[in-house]
């Protein structure tokens, strides 16, 4: 008999704090309503309500130095009931009397002010708008920095809420001038609307340059790589083999949307959807492009059974207009609360790490893990928060479970993964401390949790019976 131990290095890193002037790219977002879950007093059944989410979100890190408040209505506009249009969750705005051009008190404004010694230079607006129940409703837009206006839009109708208009319109203006020190103020001038009639706004993003002195935390000394991985993906890399494939193979597009016949300039050759969830992943249930099995994700077994064109492999798709993200590369888990992929033969006692952010920074959106159907937990035995912006998050496998386990990964609603590592743990007997049978047969498994046959030299996972370590074979 004889004992396995799995060894941990560590490395100590001194911190420094300085400043220094730079330029930052940095985003506002107003969601304008949300979706409240409750339950319904009478029945107990589950109950969907809407409400206004006014509060405008920035760029992680960056609110200290922005001053940015709710938006302002005109004093003859108010905010009527928000509701979800096709998927759209608006906020209204209706007038107290219809006037058939643009006029004072008849307005919807966003006004963002950079902090005294900061300058901001917008680059871009983004929304969806559409009017309700009526073939009226117009607007003027403008914006106006240092002092000077600037015409966006004149007479603009945006799409009525019903199918044969699309439901509403998705729009986007670009923003140019000069950086400033003072406001930067986005104002619609609503008519043409009649008094019980109402125009909706979502997801209103403003996205520009702020320049100023930010406080920057340094390593004095680089952190090394950890060295005690059992399985690890990478999503951030994806190779030009990879991109190669998912461009000649028929069941990936760079087109999001079924009904559309060409990408946007963004999604080109940057983002590509599964067309099908049911075709394109070999026997051993793995994902491929153009009968090649995706390197990136070989090793985790696709299990989405639900929804086309919801999984997504992002390799150059930094933002959308629901935000800008931790990076251009990742996984998007679209749509919601599917099963996507199972990590095979994860050992009792393992640690599953992961890099995750929600699709839409507003929300509260991510993954939870599961064996068997019980929900994973944090290694310190709480619940695993679902992150609004990027959090690297972590699961533990209990020691109590089999010896090895296959991990459920079930996406609440449309998230982004941008690695998945599994280490061991030392102090976790199902792993560090368990005897082996040495009568059982030996498998081997590469980094990415694929079996070998004859491995070569390298780094691999060893099972044998109920024990798993990784080896280095020479």
């Amino acid at each position: 008999m004889k004992k396995i131990f799995t060894l941990f290095a560590a490395a100590a890193t001194a911190i420094s704090v300085s400043a220094e002037v730079k330029t930052v790219d940095v985003s506002i977002t107003w969601p304008m309503a949300k979706a409240v879950e409750t339950t319904d007093p009478d029945t107990g059944e589950p109950k969907t309500s809407y409400s206004n989410d006014l509060t405008p979100v920035i760029t992680a890190g960056y609110a200290e130095y922005m001053t940015v408040g709710e938006p302002v209505l005109g004093s003859e506009i108010a905010w009527g009931n928000p509701r979800n249009t096709n998927g759209m969750i608006e906020a209204l705005v209706q007038p107290t009397e219809q006037v058939k051009a643009a006029t004072e008190g008849h307005s919807l404004s966003f006004v963002v002010t950079p902090n005294a010694g900061y300058t901001f230079k917008a680059t871009k607006l983004t929304l969806k708008a559409n009017v309700i129940g009526t073939g009226g409703g117009n607007y003027d837009l403008t914006y106006t920095v240092g002092g000077n206006p600037n015409t966006l839009a004149e007479n603009f109708h945006p799409n009525r809420n019903n199918e044969d208009n699309d439901y509403y319109s998705t729009l986007s203006y670009d923003l140019t001038g000069a950086a400033s020190e003072s406001a930067l103020d986005v104002t619609f001038m609503i008519y043409n609307l009649a008094n019980n009639k109402q125009m909706g706004f979502s997801d209103v993003v403003i996205t520009g340059e702020l320049t100023g002195d930010f406080p920057t935390t340094e390593p004095t000394e680089p952190s090394e790589p950890s060295t005690d991985a059992l399985m690890s993906w990478d999503f951030t890399k994806w190779s030009e083999a990879t991109v190669a494939n998912l461009k000649a193979g028929s069941n990936w597009s760079d087109i999001e949307k079924a009904d559309d016949t060409e990408p946007t300039e963004a999604t080109k050759d940057n983002c590509f959807w599964q067309v099908s969830y049911a075709e394109g992943k070999n026997a051993e249930g793995y994902l491929t492009a153009n009968d090649v099995v995706i390197e990136e994700l070989k090793g985790l077994v696709y299990t989405n059974e639900k929804t086309n064109r919801s999984l997504a492999i992002a390799v150059n798709y930094p933002e959308t207009s629901l935000g800008t993200y931790h990076g251009p590369a990742y996984l998007w888990l679209g749509s919601k609360e599917i099963n996507y992929f199972v990590i095979p033969g994860v050992p009792a006692g393992a640690t599953i790490k992961m890099g995750v952010e929600s699709h839409k920074n507003t929300d509260a959106r991510g993954v939870e893990l599961s064996v068997n159907g019980e929900t994973l937990k944090a290694p310190n035995g709480s619940a695993v928060e679902l992150p609004t912006t990027y959090a690297e998050q972590e699961w533990l496998v209990p020691a109590t479970a089999a010896a090895t386990n296959d991990v459920q990964i079930y996406n609440t609603n449309g998230c982004h993964i941008y690695f998945i590592t599994v280490t061991g743990d030392s102090s976790t007997s199902a792993i560090s401390n368990v005897a082996v049978d040495e009568n059982a047969p030996v498998e081997y498994y590469n980094l990415q949790g694929v079996r070998v046959e004859n491995p070569a030299n390298g780094l691999y996972i060893k099972r044998q019976g109920s024990s798993v370590s990784k080896v280095i074979i020479r």
